[in-house]
Parts: structure tokens; sequence; C-alpha cells
């Protein structure tokens, strides 16, 4: 399994979903978590969470400030996940891309 650092000068950001950093599958109704972690920059990270159906991208959750966001999934097909991270200074970056078949 390879990890993905993404970087912004001194900020990276890598993101697990149900604890991988890369795909799997879960049943339709299951729990998705995203776990992200902030690396460098200024700390005060806040953070926006967006899924990818296939067809758009949704902001599941903006500017929050948990590093941890638990969702139900309760339509079956693929979904790909990102977050974007924000530093105390303004300095913006995106975590590596995971994704989740969902039966």
């Amino acid at each position: 399994m390879s990890i993905t650092v993404q970087d912004s000068g001194d900020l990276a950001a890598v993101l697990k979903v149900n604890g991988l950093t890369d795909t799997s599958s879960i049943s339709a109704g299951d729990t998705v978590k995203l776990t992200v972690k902030g690396i460098g920059g200024s700390e005060d990270y806040t953070y926006t969470y967006k899924a990818y159906n296939g067809s758009k991208w949704t902001t599941l959750a903006k500017n929050q400030s948990d590093a941890t966001y638990s969702y139900t999934v309760k339509t079956a097909g693929s979904y790909r996940y990102v977050v974007v991270v924000t530093d105390g200074n303004g300095d913006v970056v995106e975590t590596n891309k995971v994704d989740l078949t969902v039966e």
C-alpha cells in the first residue's frame, strides 16, 4: 500500500478512508469514516471534505476543525474522496484521493 502525500510548500496532508489510503469497498448503509492528517504549515487546520460520485463533486462538510468526518453512504456506486486542508496562514493543500466502492 502506498501513501501519496500532497504538499504545498511546508504544508502536506494524507487522507485515510475507513483506515485505508487506497481503494476499498463497503455495503450501502455502512458508515464511511474520513480521517485526515495535516503535516507542517501553521497549526489550526480547517478541513473541507469532498466526494465524487462519477459525475460531480459534492462538499460533505466545509471548513471543519475536526480531522475526522463520518457519514452513512446510502447509494451503491463508486466514490472518490479528497479533503482540502487550510492551515492557519491560509495555505491550502489537497490530500491524496481515495476510491471507495459501495455495493
